[in-house]
């Protein structure tokens, strides 16, 4: 049985992965744009000759069913990089006053000089602003990273979002629940949709009861027995575990632990978390095909017709204002939303609720399969299948205001239970967790591919990967413009152009800052994961007086590239909301500023990739990188220049927030005992990198702030926040991943 992923042309047609495999000869040395074994590992040239999507992607298809690891890693084999450096390192201008400051160890010693640059472990820092501080202070060189530039993205873009949250998202939220319960009581439904009427009552209950602070239930209208059932939804809510829920014509484990609040959402937002997690996750089932035979559940159509009633009824217009806000930052839902529902309703002729219940259930159901409405892409419920069983066919569904598609979770369902089958025996594969390298091989980082060569042969998924690889890259750039959510993983993705030609710093050609980039990329998505908590939908497996003396931008100008498009969003969503009534120029002016630095920053990378000497003003705008002062009567430190312009919100100038996310859910182990494994992703300290770079004038050394990547994983469904995050890290601090020991002692 194929399993499920969306055609890029329009991201909700079903399309088939990894067919039963033929056997391949001896692992070859292929030119990736002529031999068959590797078509689509180059999407664009794959795309180019102007064949249609459909036969491209049969081509793909027959290459991944072939394709086993040793293939695998020629046709996504990275450029040949540098085994050394080949320049004297310890002749590098400032490197005696940087080593004087920071202390070098042997080990750390003899990693710089091989590769040219080196990350300290021992150097460590609570913020980045506080790190470039640090270097301001002590007149070192400084070297502008792409870490610093996504973090500074990742906690603006975290305090944006919980003041919109605060200010227009909460209370939107809080009056369209309240006004659909208040219309439900008013609407005249057919007795025939009663039951689904009673179940809707439930739905809203349980949400405007979470919206309270302490959960105190709120009365539903149709008496003692749905007050009952949303009192006994409450205790499941606080008691964090699976437990059953029957609602909307099913009955299904619902996994409650989702439904704890963590992130920036500990504190004030509590109760909206609750509430919003409760919408997205909740659904009305409209297909259930997962016995193998598509059936239509009635009562969950007639619950989510009944919704777009009351919506209609006036609180159209805030969902209206939800749902665009939330598109803008995060995607498209992946349900059925009150949008398209309303063109299924044309299609199906239900123009009253009269219509609805008079109609018949294959009329129902054949307009639901024909329009192909409410089909997900993303598992993201609990739904237990045996391993010998057909694959889980997920079911069709609608939501409110349901969590969004991702790429990245996309790509999660589809390397683990039961999406995954052997390529020889066609048996399902029992690989139960995904690994961060999926998600990053798909996006584009080639390394990452290289060091799933354990995990692919054990499970033998490669054909799986190329897939995902081909779709992921064959998104058109509109793709990506969508939302900021989108933008933020295209900014990562320029961070895999190769750095391996002439133009670029040895250092930065050397196999160690591969590893760097990939630790970059990983630090920021877990950042980008963590910030989006609560729309990204997860996947389940089944079952002062100074200046710098010198400066340098890591050159990376594609990168810088894609960051200025991330602001241009931001720029948008600020004008959408100030479209809505809801004016907020800060959030302009911030996306503005992080859109001109951008814009400096990729033209000095590239005039540094060129070879072409910075003009005074260019040199002026490095100097003003940051200043730090101390403020008020208990001496709180602020921190100006471009690099602070970039931390949208002062009073977060100075705090150790790392970050913590849960990934993936994965409730059993291979043997169905239950686990309740919880995969996070997570940051640590900032830490200090020093760089070194030979030019026309020599060789010079420079330091800059980088990122901590940790992994972590729990049982129990155990979701970890960022307090108890930060306990870890002050009182036993993990440490980092073997595979960075390349470039970090």
């Amino acid at each position: 049985m194929p399993a499920p992923f969306a055609d890029i042309r329009s991201r909700l047609l079903l399309v088939a992965l990894a067919a039963t495999p033929a056997c391949v000869d001896a692992p070859p040395s292929p030119d990736v744009l002529d031999d068959p074994r590797c078509f689509g590992a180059n999407a664009e040239a794959a795309l180019a000759d102007g064949a249609s999507f459909d036969s491209v992607w049969s081509k793909v298809r027959e290459a991944g069913a072939a394709m086993e690891p040793a293939t695998f890693e020629a046709c996504h084999a990275g450029e040949e990089s540098l085994a050394s450096v080949a320049y004297d390192v310890t002749s590098a201008d400032y490197l005696d006053v940087i080593e004087g400051e920071l202390g070098f160890s042997a080990d750390q010693a003899e990693l710089l000089a091989n590769n040219g640059f080196v990350v300290l472990d021992h150097q460590r820092h609570r913020t980045f602003e506080a790190a470039y501080s640090s270097l301001y202070a002590a007149d070192l060189p400084v070297l502008v990273t792409s870490d610093s530039l996504l973090y500074a993205l990742h906690r603006s873009f975290d305090r944006i979002l919980m003041e919109l949250e605060l200010a227009v998202l909460q209370g939107e939220v809080e009056l369209m629940l309240s006004e659909m319960h208040s219309a439900l009581a008013e609407l005249a439904v057919p007795p025939e949709l009663g039951p689904a009427a009673r179940d809707l009552d439930v739905y809203l209950a349980v949400a405007r009861s979470l919206l309270t602070q302490d959960m105190t239930p709120q009365p539903t209208i149709t008496g003692a027995e749905a007050d009952e059932q949303v009192a006994a939804i409450l205790d499941d809510v606080a008691a964090e575990q699976l437990a059953t829920l029957d609602l909307f014509g099913a009955s299904a484990d619902y996994d409650y632990s989702q439904l704890q609040p963590r992130g920036h959402y500990v504190g004030p937002l509590e109760p909206y978390f609750r509430a919003l997690m409760w919408i997205g996750r909740t659904q009305m089932p409209l297909i259930d095909s997962t016995k193998g035979e598509a059936r239509l559940n009635r009562r969950g159509l007639e619950a989510a017709v009944l919704t777009g009633e009351l919506l209609d009824q006036g609180p159209r217009a805030r969902w209206d204002r939800v749902e665009l806000v939330l598109r803008q930052l995060i995607g498209e839902p992946d349900s059925m939303s009150p949008a398209t529902l309303d063109l299924y309703r044309a299609d199906a002729g239900l123009g009253d609720l009269q219509a609805l219940a008079a109609a018949d259930d294959a009329e129902l159901q054949a307009a639901l399969l024909a329009g192909e409405y409410g089909v997900q892409r993303i598992m993201s419920q609990v739904i237990s299948t045996q391993a010998h069983a057909a694959q889980v066919e997920l079911p069709q569904v609608f939501s409110l205001l349901g969590q969004r598609f991702a790429v990245d979770s996309q790509v999660m369902h589809a390397v683990t239970f039961d999406r995954l089958r052997d390529p020889q025996t066609g048996a399902k594969t029992l690989r139960m967790l995904p690994h961060e390298f999926d998600v990053a091989f798909a996006l584009g980082s080639k390394l990452a591919g290289e060091l799933l060569a354990d995990e692919l042969d054990t499970y033998g998924y490669q054909g799986v990967l190329h897939e995902l690889r081909f779709l992921i890259d064959a998104h058109p750039d509109s793709f990506w413009r969508e939302s900021v959510y989108n933008g933020w993983l295209h900014a990562l993705r320029g961070l895999d152009a190769p750095t391996e030609q002439a133009d670029y710093p040895a250092a930065m050609q050397t196999e160690a800052w591969r590893r760097k980039t990939l630790n970059t990329q990983l630090a920021s998505w877990a950042e980008l994961r963590h910030d989006t908590i609560l729309y990204t939908k997860q996947s389940y497996t089944s079952a002062i007086s100074c200046e710098y003396p010198q400066a340098y931008v890591e050159p990376v100008p594609t990168f810088y590239a894609r960051m200025a498009e991330v602001a241009a969003q931001g720029v948008s969503l600020a004008a959408t909301l100030a479209s809505q009534g809801h004016p907020v120029p800060e959030v302009e002016a911030y996306f503005e500023h992080m859109a001109y630095v951008m814009g400096r920053l990729e033209s000095i990378a590239s005039k540094e990739l060129d070879g072409v000497a910075l003009d005074e003003d260019e040199w002026e705008f490095l100097r003003a990188t940051i200043e730090a002062e101390k403020v008020g009567c208990a001496n709180e430190l602020r921190y100006d220049g471009w690099y602070g312009g970039l931390l949208y919100s002062v009073e977060d100038h100075g705090d150790f927030r790392p970050t913590i996310a849960d990934i993936h859910t994965a409730p059993t182990d291979a043997e169905g005992r239950s686990v309740g494994w919880v995969l996070h992703a997570a940051t640590g300290y900032a830490r200090s990198m020093v760089f070194t770079v030979e030019d026309c004038g020599g060789v010079r050394a420079y330091v800059g702030p980088v990122s901590t990547y940790h992994r972590k994983l729990t049982e129990g469904l155990e979701r970890l926040d960022d307090g108890q995050w930060a306990t870890e890290l002050d009182q036993s601090p993990p440490e980092p991943p073997e595979w960075t020991r390349a470039f970090a002692r």
